[in-house]
C-alpha cells in the first residue's frame, strides 16, 4: 500500500524527474511499471570533503529541461535531505533567479 500511494504523491505533485544525489541510495522508480520519470543519479559522498559545484552545470540543466521543456516538477533528494539535496537546489535557484550567496541571506 506504501509503495502505491507514493506513486499516487509523485503523480499528484507532477514529478517527473528525480535527481538522487547519492552514492548509497539506488533510483527506486527506475523502470517502475505505473509511473515513468527520469532520473539523474549524482554520486556525491556525504562528507565535507566533496566538492558538489562540479555537478552544478549538469543537474541546472536536467532540471531546467524538466520545469521549462516538460512542464514537470523535478524531485532532488540525498539521504538525509540536509546538504547534499539542498546545496544543488539552493545553488540551481540562486543561479535562476540570478541571486548571489550574500543578497539569499
Amino acid at each position: 500500500m506504501a509503495s502505491a500511494r507514493r506513486v499516487l504523491d509523485m503523480e499528484t505533485l507532477n514529478i517527473g524527474s528525480i535527481v538522487n544525489c547519492t552514492c548509497e541510495v539506488p533510483n527506486y522508480y527506475e523502470n517502475h511499471e505505473e509511473i515513468a520519470v527520469k532520473y539523474m543519479k549524482v554520486e556525491i559522498d556525504d562528507n565535507a570533503y566533496q566538492d558538489i559545484s562540479k555537478h552544478f552545470d549538469a543537474t541546472f540543466e536536467f532540471i531546467s529541461n524538466s520545469i521549462e521543456n516538460e512542464g514537470k516538477a523535478v524531485l532532488v533528494h540525498c539521504q538525509a535531505g540536509i546538504s547534499r539535496s539542498s546545496t544543488i537546489v539552493i545553488a540551481y535557484l540562486m543561479r535562476k533567479l540570478d541571486i548571489s550567496l550574500k543578497d539569499g541571506k
